[in-house]
């Protein structure tokens, strides 16, 4: 069974000493930084997975105050490494407001912008904030998007695949529980979030265990879809036009 975790804090220092024994567990998993050391540590263990590893690059909004113009050239230099897939992740988050408003919208601004440049796509963070959020979506119209660990209503679901957007679940919102069942699983892909939400990401399966309960389809029809839906996302060479 192909599982592609797209969500996965390997560098944290919780999974850090086990991030092999994590990796034989899925077939793929994205690997994401939150600032600019965990970002090279995410480069550096996807160097070293034999390509199953790719690496996301970003400052996460609660650490937006310390994204200054040094640290905005050091993540385009890492986001330039081959093994990086997206920009992330960023965005808004409204509800810890770590750091504040004016810094999160200008971080998320300045890192879209990068994404644009480079020919990436942007995964996001989204918490208490989504109508700024689509705000700023429609105004600096990134071509590709992922609402990682997605939390907001049907219409800002609906909102977001209108545009060509993909929608990431961890273990299905009523929402997402919703959506998958009017409209299949065009442009949803899976997540752990560990070791936040799903402690593995061996641990995806059990996403895509409920995601087969709730759309009727098989598990390994459910694991194959978000896997392809997944490797369209990431590995669509936008870079080839930047």
């Amino acid at each position: 069974m192909r599982l592609w975790d797209t969500h996965a804090h390997l560098n944290h220092p919780k999974l850090l000493p086990w991030w092999e024994e994590l990796l034989e567990r899925v077939e793929a998993a994205c690997v994401v930084g939150w600032d600019i050391p965990s970002s090279e540590l995410a480069v550096d263990l996807a160097k070293r997975s034999g390509g199953k590893l790719k690496a996301v690059v970003g400052v996460h909004p609660h650490e937006a105050k310390n994204l200054g113009p040094a640290e905005l050239r050091a993540l385009e230099e890492l986001a330039r490494e081959p093994e990086v897939v997206a920009i992330g992740e960023i965005g808004l988050d409204f509800y810890r407001n770590l750091s504040p408003r004016e810094a999160q919208e200008r971080a998320f601004r300045e890192q879209l912008a990068l994404a644009a440049e480079l020919g990436l796509p942007a995964v996001l963070h989204v918490r208490k904030a989504y109508p700024d959020v689509i705000r700023i979506l429609e105004e600096a119209n990134p071509p590709r998007a992922l609402f990682h660990l997605f939390s907001g209503n049907k219409s800002q679901a609906l909102w977001a695949l209108e545009r060509g957007y993909f929608i990431s679940s961890g273990p299905p919102s009523k929402t997402i529980k919703s959506l998958v069942r009017q409209r299949g699983l065009s442009q949803i892909v899976v997540e752990t979030d560990s070791p936040y939400v799903l402690p593995e990401p061996g641990s995806v399966r059990l996403v895509v265990e409920r995601l087969a309960k709730y759309t009727g389809l098989a598990l390994e029809e459910v694991a194959d879809r978000t896997f392809e839906n997944a490797r369209g996302f990431f590995l669509y060479n936008l870079k080839q036009y930047a």
